[in-house]
């Protein structure tokens, strides 16, 4: 829940925030960036995002807004 990027705007670089909820740490976790039409610009899988836990996470993995 709450998907968000910090800091919001960015000048270089954006990392995400989200909270976590359930008692499991899914499988599979993805962020997907798309524009505003739709459009797919990025997806960033668990891998790339560094260790997740049950609650609020900030990733590690900073994204440079490039597509």
């Amino acid at each position: 829940t709450n998907l968000l990027n910090y800091p919001n705007p960015f000048s270089t670089q954006t990392q995400f925030v989200f909270t976590l909820t359930g008692s499991d740490i899914p499988d599979e976790f993805n962020i997907q960036i798309l524009t505003v039409s739709g459009k797919l610009v990025r997806t960033i899988t668990r891998e790339e995002l560094g260790p997740i836990h049950i609650g609020r996470n900030i990733t590690e993995y900073r994204w440079d807004g490039r597509d």
